[in-house]
């Protein structure tokens, strides 16, 4: 039985990240594996995500912009391997 069909019934049906047990893990790990702090924790973020950081994301990005921004800035590793570019303003 995967963690998502045991614990997060009610976070699935608020946001589909909650689906997938890496990402119900660190919110458990963040809270010492006590489900009802993750929880509230989870639901925290996700009220946050959704009224603050949502409405300040740009909705139209122009590829040339993602393409130069890719092409001529320095990239860092992340820690799950994922390369990411360093902008600064």
């Amino acid at each position: 039985m995967s963690l998502a069909t045991k614990y997060s019934k009610d976070l699935v049906e608020v946001r589909r990240d909650f689906e997938d047990d890496l990402f119900l893990l660190r919110w458990l790990k963040a809270r010492n594996m006590n489900v009802k702090k993750a929880e509230k924790m989870a639901r925290g973020w996700h009220h946050w995500w959704v009224n603050d950081v949502e409405k300040r994301l740009p909705l139209n990005i122009d590829p040339e912009l993602v393409e130069a921004i890719s092409k001529y800035t320095p990239k860092v590793k992340c820690r799950n391997g994922a390369m990411m570019d360093i902008v600064q303003s």
